[in-house]
């Protein structure tokens, strides 16, 4: 979002009066004096007018968190336990998990307060994919891997990968890349059971268009990037206009 359209936003002037106010150096922008209204405003700017700062009380925000494994994807827990929450910190929206990742998984976790984003990554309609490296315990092979995309049955539900990938052999485990189109609970897990060999660590690393930050480590989060969100957008066409 342009600056003089932010500070017409937060109720600071019509755009117009807000192009003066930037031009006569009464807006600084993280400390720094802005003079022009067109500066790209950033989800971590701080702007303040005359020395105070201005926010936008509906600001949409979006980020990525790299979740650890032990943590509850969920805003509270009436038992007490620990959340993804934790992690988030200085952000005053009042921003929400997209989807879930189990207790026992880590990696993307992407939170919005965006209701847009949220119906794009969620509803089945749009098939957003969801990709997930996997330590298998044993030795996988590439004939076992192709039940994982022929699917199976259990309990009257049926468990699918949409491709998978055989990445590398290590001593007592394989690394596997599994793509899946809708992500029943626990189906990753279920599914290598299923071939005989259990998952022994479970990350995500990408969902939709957005890939996992590889220089966040677990418990570490930062905001998406403009290019991200417009990528989100496009995959459930949606408008691309990003307001921030």
């Amino acid at each position: 979002m342009r600056l003089n359209k932010y500070l017409a936003q937060a109720g600071i002037g019509s755009r117009r009066a807000c192009d003066r106010l930037i031009q006569e150096g009464r807006v600084a922008i993280n400390g720094k004096i802005e003079f022009l209204p067109a500066y790209q405003v950033e989800p971590t700017d701080v702007i303040t007018f005359d020395g105070s700062v201005v926010r936008l009380e509906n600001r949409l925000v979006y980020l990525q968190l790299y979740k650890p494994r032990g943590t509850l994807t969920t805003v509270s827990d009436p038992l007490g336990r620990e959340t993804v929450m934790k992690w988030i910190t200085n952000v005053k929206e009042r921003i929400f998990p997209i989807g879930r990742l189990d207790f026992d998984s880590e990696g993307l976790l992407l939170f919005t307060n965006d209701g847009r984003i949220t119906n794009i990554l969620t509803h089945p309609r749009y098939e957003v994919l969801k990709t997930y490296r996997v330590y298998a315990s044993g030795n996988v092979k590439l004939q076992e891997l192709q039940f994982l995309t022929n699917g199976i049955v259990k309990n009257g539900l049926c468990y699918q990968a949409h491709s998978t990938k055989l990445i590398d052999h290590q001593k007592g485990f394989t690394i596997v890349e599994v793509v899946l189109n809708e992500g029943k609970k626990h189906e990753v897990r279920i599914l290598f059971e299923s071939i005989g060999h259990p998952v022994l660590r479970l990350i995500r690393v990408k969902m939709g268009p957005i890939t996992l930050d590889e220089n966040l480590l677990p418990g570490e989060w930062r905001y998406l990037l403009r290019n991200e969100i417009e990528d989100l957008l496009k995959s459930g066409d949606v408008s691309t206009h990003v307001n921030q």
